[in-house]
């Protein structure tokens, strides 16, 4: 249920695993594709309770590990437009809350790797 926030955060991570066993066989589309949906669940539970510590390490963790298995696969404008994408839905989470300084400080830390993913994707052209 939606209000079980461990049961989600079980289900994107099982996302993640499945979507490292396509990347592993080749399936880079579906691999990626699976990986998203671990990535919508992940940012998801943030929106709905960021004053959870374990939901807050999970966007960065997961996020980060997505855009390394793109960055590995040359997909960066891929892994460049999702973590935007994250970015665009917890910007007004982080607003609200003004005084979560752990939000803030994981937002600042996606905004980073969202960054280091257009100098990789530039430095690879």
């Amino acid at each position: 249920s939606p209000e079980n926030g461990q049961a989600n955060r079980d289900l994107a991570w099982s996302y993640y695993f499945l979507g490292e066993a396509y990347l592993a066989d080749g399936k880079h589309n579906v691999g990626l594709d699976t990986l998203e949906q671990g990535v919508a669940i992940i940012q998801d539970r943030c929106v709905a309770d960021s004053t959870d510590a374990r939901t807050r390490k999970d966007v960065p963790l997961y996020l980060g590990k997505y855009v390394y298995n793109c960055g590995e696969l040359g997909f960066h404008d891929r892994a460049k437009k999702t973590c935007y994408n994250v970015l665009l839905v917890l910007q007004p989470v982080v607003e609200s809350n003004p005084m979560n300084y752990a939000l803030a400080e994981m937002y600042v830390n996606l905004q980073k790797l969202h960054d280091e993913i257009g100098q990789v994707a530039t430095a690879n052209q």
